[in-house]
């Protein structure tokens, strides 16, 4: 039993942390793909949460207890190599018929920083804190450079719903 407890916690590590293996060989990464390390991804707190991917936005059905646990679960769905977009149509937070736009663009500003930090080339503080309200996007917190703060903006700007990008509360710091 401890064997096997032990195998799948590897193979659950090696889908967490495959991305940047599948990003850095320039291959397209499959919907099936995508899908499997979101739902390792999800397996532990939110394995009743169904998971399709098709062209690389990820659908998501179910419902969870808290607007919390959909903002993770955006988070940790935004983070994964190969996402395009998230269709939330039936996703929902129990007692509500859908998840708050505000906290839909929250998660994917914050998945989208740590994939860029991840993955690709941009260099991004991904522990920049984000909060939207009203579709306006607000970070703050410490950034290394002034090119760290443009490039979190313009990463945040790229996200469909967002209205306007506060940043004053953003500052550059020699280090964090």
């Amino acid at each position: 039993m401890r064997n096997k407890l032990r195998s799948m916690g590897l193979i659950i590590i090696a889908l967490l942390f495959g991305d940047a293996v599948y990003a850095s060989s320039m291959q397209p990464i499959s919907d099936t793909v995508i899908t499997t390390k979101i739902k390792a991804k999800l397996l532990k707190d939110y394995s009743n949460i169904h998971v399709a991917t098709n062209n690389g936005i990820v659908t998501l059905k179910g419902t969870v207890n808290a607007q919390t646990d959909a903002v993770a679960i955006m988070e940790k769905v935004e983070a994964t190599a190969g996402v395009k977009n998230i269709n939330t149509k039936h996703f929902y937070v129990h007692g509500s018929k859908h998840i708050v736009p505000d906290a839909i663009i929250t998660a994917k500003v914050k998945g989208m920083l740590i994939q860029e930090k991840l993955l690709g080339e941009k260099e991004v503080n991904p522990w920049i804190s984000v909060e939207t309200t009203n579709s306006t996007v607000y970070l703050s917190g410490k950034a290394i450079s002034k090119q760290q703060i443009d490039e979190a903006v313009a990463i945040t700007k790229s996200i469909e719903g967002v209205k306007e990008v506060n940043y004053t509360q953003l500052k550059v710091v020699k280090s964090y």
